[in-house]
Formats: C-alpha cells, structure tokens, sequence
C-alpha cells in the first residue's frame, strides 16, 4: 500500500521537486505538490494545513535556497513536533544540492542523497530510502565463520599496558588527570606571559607615537593606550587566577570535575532538543576535559534550542491561529478576537495573523488596535507584493475601515479609492472584489452625508454582486441593507423598506436569527418604521437587536451603544424620557470609553442627551402652569 508525501520545496527547486513527486506518484504512492493542487485566488495557508495533517510523511527538498527560505521552516517543524523521536520517519530530508548550513533539528535525521547521480541511480535511491525498514521475508543465509580460536589468535599484549587514570563523577568518566590538568594550566601561564609581552610592546609603540602626533592624533592614541592597559589588567587578573589554582591544585582540579559532572548533567535536559551526535560530542569533550571545545558546543546547542524555540512560536501562532478561526465558526468574536491577537504577537511578520487580528478587533470596538493591526497589514503586504498587487489593495480597504470608525476620513478615503483603481486594473470592473469597494467608499460617504456620491456606488455594488452571487447571497443582502440606510436618509422610506426586509430575509436564511449581520438588520428597519410613526412595530425589533448585540459583541461594544441610542429616541419620541435617559447614559458611558470624547458617534449621542434634557424641562415647566 502507497505512502502520502508532502512535497515541501523552494521555487528554486520547482524542477526537481516535480520529479521527485512525479517518481513517487509512478510508485504508488500519493503526493501533496502546491502547484499541482491550488489554482489562482486559492488559499495557500488553508491547503497547507489540510495537507499537513492528511501526509503520512513530509518529504523536505534540501538545497542551499531551501534552508533560509521564509516558510520552508513552517512546514517541515510542524511534523518534528509530531515525531520529536524521529521514530516515525515524519521528515525525510533529499539532498539535491550539496548543502553546508543544514538546520540542526533536520541535521540529524537520515537523508536521501541524490546529488552526482543518473537518473536511474537516483530513482533507485528515491523508492528505497522512502520504504519503511521492515524484516527480510525470508530468513538470511548463515554465514561460516572461520579463523583460529580467539584464545590461541590474542594471548597478550607483549608489553605492559599504560595505565590511565580516570576520575569518575556521577555518571562521567573524567579522562583527564591531575598530572595532565596541572600542566594545562602551566601552559595557560605561558600563554598569558606571551600575551603580556604583547601588549607590553604595543604600549611602547602607542606611547611612541603619541610624542610625535598632533593635538588632534592624541586623543585617539590615548583612547587607545587605555584600551590596551584595560587589556594588560586583565591579562593580570587570569595570571594570578592560575597561579592560585597551581596553588590549590588538588582543591581546583576537583572544582573542574565537579564543573565538567555538572555540564555532563545540563546537557541531559537539552537531549529531546539536539541531536544524539551533539550530545555524544559534548559528552566526550566533557569527559576527556577539552573544556574550550565544551564550551563552544554549549553555544552551538543554545543556538540549536533558539531556532527550536522561533519553531515553536511558528507552530503555538499556527495553532491559536485556527482556534480563533474556529471561535469565529461559534460567532464567539472575542475569543477569536484574542486568539488573533496572540498569532499576529507571536508572528509579527505574518500578514495574514495581523489582518485578522485587526479585523476582529474592528468588530469588537477597539478601532485603534484595529487600525494599529492592519496599518502592519499594509506594511508587510506592500513590502511582499508590491504597491500594484491585488493583495496591497485589499490591505489598503482594511485598514480604511477602522479609520473610519475613528472619523480619519481624510485618511481613508484616499485608501479606499486607491484599492478601486488597482482592482479594476487587475480584476476588471465587475469583479466581486471592485463591487465590495465600491461599497465601502459610498458608506464612507454616506457617513459624510455626500448621499447624491454613494448612491449610484451602492446600486453598481448591488448591481455586480446579484450578477456574481446570484440574489439571495449575504454581499447581496449587505448591499440592499446599505442602500436603504441612505434612501431613509433621504426620506424615501417605501423602497427603503423593501430593500431591508428583503436583506432580513437573506440573512435569517443564511446566518441564523442570532447572527450580528441580522441585529444589524432588524435595527435597519426599526429606524424605518420609527421614521413613520410606526413606534410599536420599531421597539421590539430595536430590543431584538440589543439582545444579539449583547450577547455576541458584549454590553460595552460600540454598536450595542448606538443601539441603546436607537431605542432611546424612540422612548423619546414618546415621551417616555426616564427611560431614554437610562439608556442614552449608559450609550454615552460605551461610547466615551470606547471611541473617545470628540468621536463624532459620541457627539451625536451627547446632543440627544442635551435635547433630551431640555424637552424634560419644557414638561415640568408646562406643568407647572
């Protein structure tokens, strides 16, 4: 039976990657090859994670361009960290190029070589090295043993062996004596001798030369002689430091055991993290007491375990990453709004964890978390892409939305009108992705009140999205709940009120009763209705909307405070004013914190407040008389 493979390549390497695949493919067995499975506008990061999960193994492409390639790393630790052992043969490494700086974690595993071979040669080494090791089906021949027996062939060595002394500290055999550590420190003394005389000859020389040198040179030249005088200190200080240790020889030469046991016993820890010939390396340096190169293997292996760790980030991001996807999935906004947050934290370069995380936290009300998020979008995708790519003008759309919750609209209109231009240069004028432009810069106007300039955006949105989607699709619906917002601006509330119970009836089909789009709706036409007179009719839709609000979003979102000013207008159309206090209190409490004093939702709920308050004294002075 087949293996599954995911081929993990560079784009350098597109040509031998294919082969290899296409060989395995011959084989029997199934590959997972990017290029043959994801079509333009496909989800990378989606198949990727699909595919990672269904391989059996993950077959690495190892050449000088993989190794430091930006993403390669993303696919091949996430199947190390599923087989931290090696025993199930996650990732086979295959050498197509003669490579120096392969990554430590895959140092260690056994490779495929298939560099300076025919393509016979290489197709044999390709099926064999990929085959699980099994028994043999039939059992091996016996081979005859022959010679003379060992008793008569070794009676001896003909002279006396050499002892050697060895020290044994716990678990480690210390292969170096006493004698032997003595005269590494008398060598040490010379070396230090040799190096004060350096320096003695270098002062000369500087002090030379600063008899002769002008104003200007002397400054540097004294910077200098204190330098090495600082050096000449030094040199001094580990000189004495040997020289007590000659003195104490026993009591230092047991102080390097008990260091070198305690080497020995850290380096146990780092085991699961390195690879077994690291650690036998730095066990046989420890034992035969090489502390110098002890030493630079312990750095080695710290470097090691950091590129473990920016692994780990890579995979914990990738993880929380899809929780927050799946806490969307439960519409649970401020969960996923946190689990974004946290990827888009632990991988700050990844544009696709920031763009989330800055769209979540739109949703939740804190707009300059969110502007702060896909500001970074921007950045990223325009260094990646380009400032013409489609992708930098969906970035530019993102980050114009929470300017203008903010009311930076000077600032976000220039984004949103930049992005139409780059779509319909690269999509055409009746793409989806024009028509959701076109979408955004009329409700941007809209909230200017430039009704005559959103209109005719609003109805060629519509327009595109009922030709793509078809009718009775959520963008549809979208549209037709933009629109009659601004037709009821504009007092034509007849067909603003069919568009909206039409994008009631999409959204309840689509998302549920329960969903944010549906509140959205239903606040929609209670302002209609209210519009008219029709106050009975308005109120439970505009308490429906709270409810979901509430419940979805949390009581301190900035749109559950422009839905308690919402009914708090209606209560003060009535005359219902204590009640409309209550409420616009508590809209002016959100949106104060939340958005700012001089917001200009804030504002408008302070001024009905304000109006609020003169109608309840014009009451009691009516009263009164």
């Amino acid at each position: 039976m087949g293996q599954k493979f995911f081929i993990s390549f560079n784009s350098a390497d597109r040509t031998k990657a294919h082969w290899i695949a296409w060989t395995l493919k011959d084989a029997g067995h199934e590959v997972a090859v990017h290029d043959w499975e994801i079509p333009a506008g496909g989800n990378a990061p989606l198949w990727m994670n699909t595919k990672l999960a269904w391989a059996d193994r993950l077959i690495a492409i190892i050449s000088p361009d993989y190794v430091p390639a930006r993403y390669s790393p993303m696919e091949w630790a996430s199947q190390i960290w599923n087989d931290p052992d090696g025993t199930k043969g996650s990732v086979i490494p295959i050498l197509v190029k003669p490579t120096s700086n392969i990554p430590p974690l895959l140092r260690g595993l056994s490779r495929i070589d298939l560099t300076n071979c025919s393509e016979a040669e290489a197709r044999h080494r390709l099926i064999k090295g990929v085959a699980m090791p099994a028994p043999p089906e039939r059992k091996p021949a016996f081979a005859k043993i022959t010679g003379e027996a060992p008793d008569s062939q070794h009676t001896g060595p003909a002279d006396k062996p050499i002892f050697i002394q060895v020290t044994v500290s716990g678990d480690l055999v210390i292969g170096i004596t006493l004698e032997q550590y003595e005269a590494g420190l008398k060598t040490r003394v010379e070396e230090i001798r040799s190096e004060e005389a350096e320096k003695r000859i270098q002062l000369q020389k500087l002090v030379e030369l600063t008899e002769r040198a002008t104003s200007a040179e002397k400054d540097s030249l004294r910077c200098q002689i204190a330098a090495v005088e600082a050096e000449k200190r030094a040199l001094e200080v580990q000189s004495k430091g040997v020289a007590d240790r000659l003195t104490n020889l026993q009591a230092s030469y047991d102080g390097l055991v008990q260091k070198l046991a305690e080497a020995n016993a850290t380096l146990e820890a780092f085991a699961p993290l390195i690879s077994k010939d690291a650690l036998d390396q730095a066990q046989a340096m420890l034992s035969r007491g090489d502390v110098l190169g002890a030493e630079r293997k312990f750095v080695e292996i710290a470097d090691a375990v950091s590129k473990i760790r920016e692994q780990a980030d890579v995979i914990e991001a990738r993880a929380i990453f899809e929780a927050g996807k799946l806490a969307e999935e439960r519409i649970d906004w401020r969960a996923a709004c946190a689990h974004y947050a946290r990827a888009a934290k632990l991988q700050p370069r990844n544009a696709q964890y920031s763009q989330r995380a800055g769209e979540l936290a739109h949703r939740m009300g804190d707009y300059a978390t969110a502007a702060a998020f896909q500001e970074t979008t921007l950045n990223l995708v325009t260094s990646a892409f380009g400032p013409d790519a489609a992708e930098t003008a969906a970035a530019m759309n993102s980050l114009a939305s929470p300017y203008q919750s903010l009311a930076r609209y000077t600032e976000a209109e220039p984004l949103i009108r930049r992005a139409i231009e780059i779509a319909e240069k690269v999509f055409g004028k009746d793409h989806p992705n024009v028509a959701g432009y076109y979408n955004n810069l009329a409700l941007l106007l809209g909230d200017q009140g430039k009704y005559h300039q959103a209109e005719p955006l609003y109805r060629r949105a519509i327009k595109i999205a009922e030709k793509v989607f078809g009718k009775d699709h959520p963008d549809v619906a979208a549209g037709y709940n933009n629109l009659a917002g601004l037709l009821r601006a504009q007092g034509k509330y007849d067909e603003a009120e069919l568009l909206i119970r039409r994008a009631i009836e999409i959204a309840e089909k689509v998302f549920g009763k329960d969903h944010p789009n549906v509140a959205s709706s239903y606040n929609h036409l209670a302002g209609l209705l209210e519009a008219q007179g029709k106050y009975d009719e308005a109120e439970p839709l505009y308490r429906r909307a709270i409810e979901i609000g509430e419940k979805v979003l949390g009581k301190d979102h900035p749109n559950v405070a422009a839905d308690y000013n919402n009914l708090a207008l209606l209560f003060r159309a009535q005359g219902k004013y204590d009640q409309a206090e209550a409420l616009y209190r508590r809209a002016m409490e959100i949106a104060e914190t939340k958005l700012g004093l001089d917001h200009p939702n804030t504002l408008l709920v302070r001024k009905n407040y304000d109006r609020l308050q003169e109608l309840k004294k014009q009451n009691a002075g009516n009263a009164a008389r």
